[in-house]
């Protein structure tokens, strides 16, 4: 799966349970969620970066706040 992948040699591999796990929780539901505005153009049209910076605040973000359109959910 390339979605855990790095380039580093002495990092951590995930075993195929966890990486099963990662695509039932966390890829599916990005690729399958449905097309609101909101999510195309806070979310969809941005890189990860954009996500882990400005939507997740670096790991700091209130969940039960709104972002850009976005419902405390989708956040």
């Amino acid at each position: 799966m390339s979605y855990i992948q790095r380039f580093n040699v002495n990092h951590y591999r995930p075993s195929e349970d966890l990486k099963n796990l990662f695509e039932e929780l966390i890829i599916n539901p990005f690729n399958n969620h449905p097309p609101t505005q909101a999510w195309k153009d806070v979310v969809r049209s941005r890189n990860e970066g954009y996500h882990r910076n400005t939507i997740l605040d670096r790991g700091r973000t209130d969940f039960d706040e709104q972002f850009n359109g976005l419902s405390p959910d989708r956040r």
